[in-house]
C-alpha cells in the first residue's frame, strides 16, 4: 500500500532508460509502464531518428502532426518524453549520466548502433552492474540475418505464419500487418520481468538478445511437431482446423453486411445442443454424426446447413442462443464493435480514458488483466516530444537551468515546444 492507503504498482520504482522505436520495441516498455514502471524515452525530433510512428495515422481530427498520431499516442501512454540528440558526444555522455539512476535499458536498433554509440550491453553494464539490458532486432543481435532489415508482415512470413494463413489453393493471407509486432512486445516485456525476477533473487543483470522473426515460431505449435515427426507438408485450410480435432469449425455470414459467426464445436453434447439450436433433428438423429470423425466426413454438408440457418440470423443473437446452449460460438466484432458495443469490455474495464494536452479527451487500450494487491493500468497520455526533458534532467542529474539552456542552445536537448505549439505540431 502506499502512503496515503492507495495500491502500489507491481513495477513502483522500477525505471527504464527507453530507446526503443516503432511497436515491438516501444510496446514492450508501454507494458512495463501499465504495470507502473518509470518510462524514460529518448527521442529526437529529426529523422532519421525521429520515431515514424509519431507522423503515422490514424490522426486526431484527421489532422497531421509529431503530436497527433494516434499510433505514437496508444503505444507510448504512461511515459516521458526526453529529447536528446545521441548523434553527438555530448548527447551519448547525458545517456551515460542517466544510466546509474536505471534498472532496465530497452534498444529497438539494427544490431551495432548501440555498440557504435558506446551503449551496448557491455559498456553500460561497467556503469551498473546489476542492469537489465534488452536488444530487440527483427533477427536478433547474431547470425547471417542479423544484419536483416523487418517489420511486421516481412517478420510474419519469416517465422512461417504467412504461409499457413489463408484459403486452400489460393495465395497466403497472412496475419495482419502488426501482428508480430504485438507479439514481439509481449515476449520482450516478458524477457525484462524475468531479469528483474532474477536480479531480485540474485543481484545479478541479464542482456536479452531478442530477434522479433523467431517470435512467431511459437504460434506454429503443432505444425513443427507435424513437420519434424512426420515430414508432413503444412498448408493452409482456411477456418476448418487443420488438423480434424473440431467439426464444425468455420466462420458463417448472418444477416447485415459483412456480419459473420464463428462456430467451433467438438464434444458429442456440443454437437447435439447445435442441432437442437438450429432445429436440425435430422442431423441430430443421424448416428455417423455423432462422433467428431463422423463429422469430419461430412464437413462440407454440415456447413452448408449451418450457413443456411445463420444467413437470415442476427448475429449478435444467434451468438447468444448458442452460448446459453453451451456451445462454444461468438460473433466476428469489427472494431466499432469492441469499442463501442461489447459490454463484457466494458465490464472488465478494458478502455480507460485520459485528457491528452494535445489531443484532448481519448479512449485508450488498457491492460486485460487485473493483479489482486496492485493497482494495474495507464494512468497518464503519451508525452509530445520532449515534454519532460528538463523535468528529467533536474530531478535524476540535478543540472540547473542554466546548463540547460545551454545544452539547449547547443541543440543537445530539446525541451520540446508550449503546450499551444505542440497541439499544432
Amino acid at each position: 500500500m502506499t502512503d496515503d492507503g492507495g495500491m502500489r504498482a507491481l513495477l513502483d520504482g522500477i525505471r527504464v532508460l527507453d530507446f526503443t522505436r516503432h511497436l515491438a520495441g516501444a510496446g514492450s516498455t508501454r507494458i512495463l509502464a501499465t504495470l507502473g514502471a518509470e518510462i524514460l524515452r529518448i527521442e529526437w525530433p529529426h529523422p532519421p531518428a525521429l520515431d515514424f510512428l509519431r507522423l503515422s495515422g490514424p490522426h486526431a481530427d484527421g489532422r497531421p502532426g509529431m503530436n497527433r498520431g494516434g499510433f505514437f499516442a496508444q503505444i507510448n501512454v504512461g511515459k516521458r518524453s526526453v529529447a536528446i540528440d545521441m548523434s553527438t558526444d555530448a548527447g551519448k555522455d547525458l545517456a551515460r549520466e542517466l544510466i546509474p539512476h536505471c534498472d532496465v535499458i530497452a534498444e529497438s536498433f539494427s544490431p551495432g548502433v548501440m555498440k557504435r554509440w558506446g551503449l551496448d550491453y557491455e559498456a553500460v553494464r561497467a556503469i551498473r552492474p546489476d542492469i537489465i539490458y534488452l536488444s530487440a532486432s527483427g533477427f536478433g543481435q547474431t547470425g547471417p540475418y542479423a544484419g536483416y532489415r523487418s517489420v511486421g508482415p516481412t517478420a510474419q512470413a519469416y517465422s512461417g505464419l504467412t504461409a499457413t494463413s489463408g484459403l486452400p489453393d489460393r495465395e497466403p493471407a497472412g496475419w495482419g500487418f502488426s501482428y508480430m509486432d504485438h507479439m514481439g512486445a509481449v515476449m520482450n516485456a516478458a524477457a525484462i520481468l524475468m531479469g528483474l525476477e532474477r536480479r531480485r533473487a540474485t543481484g545479478e543483470g541479464e542482456f536479452f538478445d531478442a530477434g522479433q522473426s523467431q517470435h512467431g515460431c511459437a504460434l506454429l505449435g503443432p505444425m513443427l511437431l507435424d513437420v519434424s515427426l512426420n515430414g508432413s507438408q503444412v498448408r493452409p485450410r482456411g477456418n476448418h482446423d487443420l488438423y480434424g480435432n473440431f467439426c464444425p469449425n468455420n466462420a458463417y455470414r448472418c444477416r447485415g453486411e459483412d456480419s459473420w459467426l464463428a462456430i467451433s464445436v467438438r464434444e458429442p453434447g456440443e454437437w447435439a445442443a447445435l442441432c437442437a439450436v438450429m432445429g436440425a433433428d435430422d442431423l441430430a438423429g443421424r448416428q455417423e454424426l455423432a462422433t467428431l470423425a463422423g463429422r469430419l466426413t461430412h464437413e462440407s454438408e454440415i456447413d452448408a446447413r449451418i450457413r443456411a440457418w445463420a444467413l437470415p440470423r442476427d448475429a449478435r443473437e444467434a451468438t447468444v442462443a448458442l452460448q446459453e446452449a453451451g456451445i462454444p460460438a461468438g460473433l466476428a466484432q469489427t472494431v466499432e464493435d469492441k469499442v463501442q458495443r461489447d459490454p463484457q469490455l466494458a465490464f472488465r474495464g478494458l478502455y480507460t480514458t485520459l485528457d491528452d494536452p494535445v489531443l484532448g479527451e481519448r479512449r485508450y487500450e488498457d491492460v486485460p488483466v487485473r493483479i489482486d494487491g496492485f493497482d494495474v493500468g495507464v494512468t497518464t497520455p503519451s508525452p509530445w516530444l520532449g515534454a519532460d526533458t528538463r523535468d528529467v534532467l533536474r530531478e535524476l542529474l540535478g543540472y540547473s537551468e542554466e546548463r540547460l539552456e545551454q545544452l539547449k542552445a547547443d541543440a543537445i536537448i530539446d525541451d520540446a515546444i508550449t503546450l499551444e505549439e505542440a497541439r499544432g505540431a
